[in-house]
């Protein structure tokens, strides 16, 4: 009785099968993974966000006021007057323009509340990449509504809204983040 040795292979059905299950599981993670750096770049802009806050915290606290005049936008960059309380300026990550800037700088409305003649309060912008993000702090730029209304910055969105010329509003796309006080 002779042995045969019998090759042992995959049948064409057990191929189909292993090729149908890694093209879903592609198909379920390639847009997790390619998303991954925008939301990277929103953390860094919300991040930059707060670290500019706390320089205009810094100097309310030396000066008794908020640098500007109130009522127009400015770019955040190396040239504000809050420079000196930052090691670097932060800018934003992909240097894709805020509302009213250009150059990656992000945007700084300077508030002054009715009657008085000082600036005594601010709002600061950018955009975000994704239009799907929420939290405290994010608005619809369709609606100019916030996605969630406990944002320090709601009391002064309204004021905002003023403020935001059409061109600086129609430059953001989607979502923005807005700190203020």
């Amino acid at each position: 009785m002779e042995i045969r040795k019998r090759l042992r292979a995959f049948t064409l059905i057990e191929l189909l099968i292993v090729i149908t299950i890694i093209g879903i599981l592609a198909v379920a993670l390639v847009p997790r993974i390619t998303g991954g750096p925008a939301k990277a770049r929103d953390a860094t802009r919300k991040a930059d966000l707060q670290q500019i806050a706390t320089a205009l915290e810094f100097y309310a606290d030396d000066l008794g006021y908020y640098p500007g005049t109130g009522g127009t936008g400015q770019c955040v960059s190396a040239t504000t007057e809050i420079a000196s309380y930052l090691t670097s300026v932060p800018s934003d990550p992909s240097s894709s323009d805020s509302p009213g800037c250009s150059s990656g700088d992000y945007t700084y409305y300077p508030i002054k509340t009715t009657g008085s003649t000082t600036v005594d309060g601010y709002l600061l912008i950018a955009s975000l990449e994704s239009d799907t993000v929420t939290g405290d702090g994010i608005y619809d730029t369709d609606s100019y509504s916030s996605i969630v209304s406990t944002s320090s910055a709601a009391t002064n969105m309204s004021t905002y809204l003023v403020l935001c010329s059409a061109a600086d509003c129609t430059n953001n796309d989607g979502a923005m983040y807005v700190v203020g006080r």
